[in-house]
């Protein structure tokens, strides 16, 4: 963490300095902003849930931006491609299209000024550092790169760019453990045990994301997702006896394939890598 607030502080020095700001101006801002997020438990919330867009998140920094009066430029923003085409323009030439995330979300960028050369200088699920500028088209934001590289590993973290569940995996792996042993029938109960204690199922099941984008797309999310399924298994047993419940925690663990069937789809590579930072 202090090397994360490290980084983060010679990034905003660099902002200051390069275009000459006034530095206590600059940090009485930065220090007006920290205090509206402390201050706020719903923004802290709001910025820490992932079931929230990411569009809606920006809407907030915007919002927070106008009321503070900072520039929209972006310098030293680092961030994972995961999308990289070299587009045409309508008046002829190309431009290059880039979807950059980190663990807040995701952004659409552009770059207008030599797009070909542009492109050789990073590729997809590299880490890049980016100076461009914040515009919105068609009510989103995108960003306009100036600048943009492929960054060291010495110079970030990886989990500044996934996110993540807010339940602990070790907590949520043991209460999988326990609807496991709830399950009466033995032959049943022993085929998921032979699964979940699997170490090359296990360890991945508790940092893979459940999709991509529409359910539970964040790290842990396939453990936090089955979880639900199981909770939502046994209340529904408690309120009709006559359903199976052996069967509906069985579906519930097995129905996703597993930590397994994430390796199946070259879609995933982004959490993957990230998973298995």
């Amino acid at each position: 963490m202090a090397a994360i607030a490290s980084r983060y502080a010679r990034a905003f020095a660099d902002v200051v300095f390069e275009r000459k700001l006034d530095a206590a101006k600059s940090v009485a801002d930065l220090h007006s902003l920290t205090s509206l997020v402390h201050s706020s438990s719903d923004l802290r919330k709001t910025w820490d849930n992932p079931s929230i867009s990411a569009q809606q998140k920006h809407a907030v920094l915007d919002s927070i931006t106008a009321r503070l009066g900072a520039s929209k430029e972006v310098r030293n923003f680092l961030a994972v491609v995961i999308e990289k085409e070299l587009r045409s323009k309508r008046n002829g030439g190309s431009f290059l299209s880039v979807r950059l995330a980190d663990r807040i979300g995701e952004l659409d960028a552009k770059a207008w000024d030599n797009p070909e050369a542009v492109a050789q200088l990073f590729d997809c699920n590299d880490v890049v550092k980016v100076r461009g500028a914040i515009e919105h088209y068609n009510d989103k934001p995108q960003l306009i790169v100036s600048r943009i590289r492929r960054c060291e590993a010495k110079e970030y973290t990886a989990a500044d760019f996934y996110a993540a569940s807010h339940l602990d995996p070790e907590e949520m792996f043991g209460e999988l453990e326990t609807f496991v042993a709830m399950v009466r029938d033995e032959p049943l109960r022993q085929l998921l045990e032979s699964i979940v204690n699997d170490t090359s199922i296990n360890q991945r099941l508790k940092t893979v994301p459940a999709a991509m984008k529409i359910h539970h797309a964040f790290r842990g999310g396939l453990l936090e997702h089955v979880l639900s399924l199981c909770n939502l298994a046994a209340a529904l047993t408690a309120h009709y006896p006559r359903l199976n419940l052996d069967w509906l925690i069985a579906g519930a663990i097995l129905h996703e394939g597993m930590a397994s069937e994430r390796d199946r789809t070259g879609k995933l590579k982004y959490q993957q890598r990230l998973a298995s930072a």
